[in-house]
C-alpha cells in the first residue's frame, strides 16, 4: 500500500540519490571556491563522507562541521516534508529556517 501510494516520490528520491553518488564517484571541483577563494557550506563534504565510511569521525567533522551536525536532521526532516507535506508545517519552517541561518553563519565563520 506505502510503496503504491508514493512509487514515484520513492522513484525521485532513488534519482536524487544516485545522482549523489555520481558526484560522490566524479569528484568534480567546486566552482564556487574556484570563482571565489571562498568556502563554500559545502566544501570538504567528499572528503568528510569518505572519513566517515573509513570511520574517522574526528576527520570528517574537520573537514565539514556544518554538514556532520546538520546533516542527518535536515535529511528526516526533508523527507517528512516530501511523504507528509501537510505534517508538522511551522516546525519544519522554523527548522529550514533555522538551518539557513546556521548554514549563513558557518559560511562567515568559515572564510574569515
Amino acid at each position: 500500500m506505502f510503496f503504491k501510494k508514493y512509487k514515484k516520490k520513492i522513484f525521485e528520491l532513488i534519482l536524487i540519490f544516485l545522482f549523489i553518488v555520481c558526484i560522490y564517484i566524479i569528484k568534480p571541483p567546486c566552482l564556487f571556491h574556484m570563482i571565489t577563494g571562498l568556502d563554500c557550506i559545502g566544501c570538504g563534504a567528499t572528503r568528510m563522507v569518505t572519513s566517515l565510511l573509513n570511520l574517522k569521525f574526528k576527520e570528517a567533522f574537520q573537514y565539514n562541521p556544518f554538514i556532520m551536525i546538520f546533516g542527518v536532521p535536515i535529511v528526516l526532516v526533508f523527507l517528512d516534508d516530501y511523504f507528509f507535506p501537510e505534517k508538522r508545517i511551522k516546525f519544519k519552517k522554523i527548522f529550514y529556517y533555522f538551518c539557513l541561518i546556521s548554514a549563513c553563519i558557518f559560511f562567515i565563520i568559515r572564510n574569515i
